[in-house]
Protein backbone atom coordinates (compact mmCIF):
# COMPACT_ATOMS: atom_id res chain seq x y z
CA UNK A 1 0.00 0.00 0.00
CA UNK A 2 2.63 2.47 0.48
CA UNK A 3 4.31 2.02 -2.85
CA UNK A 4 1.01 2.61 -4.29
CA UNK A 5 0.91 5.66 -2.29
CA UNK A 6 4.28 6.91 -3.16
CA UNK A 7 3.68 5.81 -6.98
CA UNK A 8 0.49 8.05 -6.66
CA UNK A 9 2.50 10.76 -4.79
CA UNK A 10 5.28 11.01 -7.14
CA UNK A 11 2.73 10.87 -10.44
CA UNK A 12 1.14 14.11 -8.83
CA UNK A 13 4.32 15.98 -8.38
CA UNK A 14 5.41 14.83 -11.85
CA UNK A 15 2.30 16.30 -12.98
CA UNK A 16 2.27 19.59 -11.04
CA UNK A 17 5.71 20.46 -12.16
CA UNK A 18 4.44 20.15 -15.78
CA UNK A 19 1.60 22.24 -15.33
CA UNK A 20 3.51 24.98 -13.65
CA UNK A 21 5.89 24.76 -16.53
CA UNK A 22 3.31 24.47 -19.05
CA UNK A 23 0.83 27.59 -18.02
CA UNK A 24 3.74 30.67 -17.90
CA UNK A 25 4.70 29.11 -21.54
CA UNK A 26 0.83 28.97 -22.77
CA UNK A 27 0.29 32.57 -21.27
CA UNK A 28 3.67 33.90 -23.09
CA UNK A 29 2.41 31.87 -26.46
CA UNK A 30 -1.26 33.80 -26.50
CA UNK A 31 0.34 37.44 -25.28
CA UNK A 32 3.10 36.95 -28.87
CA UNK A 33 0.19 35.80 -30.87
CA UNK A 34 -1.99 38.60 -29.16
CA UNK A 35 0.46 41.33 -30.03
CA UNK A 36 1.41 39.70 -33.04
CA UNK A 37 -2.34 39.95 -34.04
CA UNK A 38 -3.06 43.79 -33.34
CA UNK A 39 0.75 44.52 -35.04
CA UNK A 40 0.03 42.78 -38.23
CA UNK A 41 -3.64 44.49 -37.86
CA UNK A 42 -2.33 48.08 -37.43
CA UNK A 43 0.40 47.21 -39.98
CA UNK A 44 -2.45 46.58 -42.74
CA UNK A 45 -4.14 49.83 -41.86
CA UNK A 46 -1.47 52.22 -41.92
CA UNK A 47 -0.53 50.50 -45.94
CA UNK A 48 -4.12 51.21 -46.91
CA UNK A 49 -4.25 54.61 -46.12
CA UNK A 50 -1.45 55.27 -47.45
CA UNK A 51 -2.23 56.13 -51.00
CA UNK A 52 1.67 56.08 -52.41
CA UNK A 53 2.22 52.31 -50.88
CA UNK A 54 -0.76 51.59 -52.73
CA UNK A 55 0.42 53.28 -55.84
CA UNK A 56 3.50 51.82 -55.90
CA UNK A 57 2.24 48.41 -55.11
CA UNK A 58 -0.35 48.80 -56.99
CA UNK A 59 -0.49 47.06 -60.51
CA UNK A 60 -0.62 49.97 -63.38
CA UNK A 61 -3.60 51.96 -64.32
CA UNK A 62 -3.70 50.56 -67.68
CA UNK A 63 -3.48 46.78 -67.14
CA UNK A 64 -6.47 47.75 -64.45
CA UNK A 65 -8.39 49.03 -67.45
CA UNK A 66 -7.21 46.05 -70.22
CA UNK A 67 -8.52 43.89 -66.67
CA UNK A 68 -12.24 45.58 -66.44
CA UNK A 69 -12.68 45.61 -70.14
CA UNK A 70 -11.81 42.01 -70.65
CA UNK A 71 -14.14 40.85 -67.87
CA UNK A 72 -17.17 42.84 -69.39
CA UNK A 73 -16.28 41.43 -73.00
CA UNK A 74 -16.34 37.71 -71.10
CA UNK A 75 -19.85 38.58 -69.26
CA UNK A 76 -20.70 39.74 -72.53
CA UNK A 77 -19.79 36.73 -74.41
CA UNK A 78 -21.64 34.63 -71.36
CA UNK A 79 -25.21 36.19 -71.71
CA UNK A 80 -24.89 35.85 -75.43
CA UNK A 81 -24.07 32.14 -75.39
CA UNK A 82 -26.91 31.85 -72.77
CA UNK A 83 -29.21 33.52 -75.72
CA UNK A 84 -28.10 31.10 -78.16
CA UNK A 85 -28.07 27.84 -76.55
CA UNK A 86 -32.04 29.11 -75.53
CA UNK A 87 -32.93 29.87 -79.49
CA UNK A 88 -31.75 26.63 -81.04
CA UNK A 89 -33.42 28.74 -84.48
CA UNK A 90 -30.50 31.08 -84.38
CA UNK A 91 -27.88 28.16 -83.64
CA UNK A 92 -29.08 25.70 -86.58
CA UNK A 93 -28.36 29.40 -88.72
CA UNK A 94 -25.10 30.15 -88.01
CA UNK A 95 -22.91 30.28 -91.11
CA UNK A 96 -19.73 30.62 -89.31
CA UNK A 97 -18.26 26.73 -88.43
CA UNK A 98 -15.53 26.46 -85.97
CA UNK A 99 -12.83 26.08 -88.03
CA UNK A 100 -13.34 29.42 -89.56
CA UNK A 101 -13.75 31.34 -86.49
CA UNK A 102 -10.83 29.91 -84.54
CA UNK A 103 -8.87 30.97 -88.30
CA UNK A 104 -10.06 34.35 -87.52
CA UNK A 105 -9.36 34.36 -83.91
CA UNK A 106 -5.94 33.27 -84.60
CA UNK A 107 -5.22 35.66 -87.47
CA UNK A 108 -6.73 38.97 -85.45
CA UNK A 109 -3.85 37.72 -82.80
CA UNK A 110 -1.51 37.60 -85.40
CA UNK A 111 -2.00 40.79 -86.36
CA UNK A 112 -2.03 42.58 -82.95
CA UNK A 113 1.46 40.77 -81.92
CA UNK A 114 2.71 42.15 -85.25
CA UNK A 115 1.21 45.55 -84.37
CA UNK A 116 2.87 45.35 -80.89
CA UNK A 117 6.33 44.70 -81.92
CA UNK A 118 6.35 47.23 -84.33
CA UNK A 119 5.25 49.66 -81.97
CA UNK A 120 8.77 48.63 -79.66
CA UNK A 121 10.86 49.28 -82.89
CA UNK A 122 9.42 52.25 -83.68
CA UNK A 123 12.78 55.08 -83.00
CA UNK A 124 12.03 57.94 -80.92
CA UNK A 125 12.04 61.25 -81.93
Amino acid sequence: MKEIRARIDSYFKITIRTVRETIPKLIGYFMVRMSQDKLQAELYQKINDNENILDSLGEPKHITERRRTLNEIIKTLKESLKVLQRDPDITAASTIDDSELSELLRQDAQSNKTNEANRKVEPVR
